[in-house]
């Protein structure tokens, strides 16, 4: 990841461009599959840690098709910081099924942080609003070309 130390949030905080290597490519690369959907991504998503760390990376995906889109590393991390209008806005992506208080202790320093998560329940983690995650998507991919 490339790291801009001008840009500093919150204290100690790093920004990073989320410019990063695509692990299953250059997997791909190094050996050619004649299934590559049995081969990686049924064991990929089978593994819970590899399985949030790639929701993590579509949604960051998601998130640069329409704005300039950042990570955070400070006293914890952001999985990502979106701008817009001038405005930031940073999302943790929690995708496991524990959620961690030492894992919040970066986005919990941003009143207008979210958490987006697969639980279905709305309301709040740590009193930082959690929405569902497809459902956040699907609302930034319906709004985000408009303007809005």
């Amino acid at each position: 990841m490339l790291e801009d130390p001008s840009n500093q949030i919150a204290g100690h905080a790093e920004i990073h461009d989320g410019t990063a290597s695509v692990r299953h490519e250059v997997q791909e690369v190094a050996t050619p599959s004649d299934d590559p959907y049995d081969r990686r991504v049924t064991p990929a998503l089978a593994d819970p840690d590899l399985a949030a760390r790639l929701v993590e990376a579509c949604v960051a995906t998601h998130f640069r098709r329409y704005y300039p889109t950042y990570y955070i590393k400070g006293a914890g991390e952001v999985d990502i910081a979106y701008v817009h209008r001038k405005r930031f806005y940073p999302i943790e992506v929690k995708w496991t099924g524990g959620v961690r208080p030492k894992s919040l202790k970066q986005i919990a320093r941003y009143p207008n942080g979210r958490i987006w998560t697969r639980s279905k329940h709305r309301g709040t983690i740590q009193g930082i609003p959690a929405e569902l995650l497809p459902l956040a998507l699907l609302r930034l991919g319906s709004t985000a070309g408009m303007g809005t």
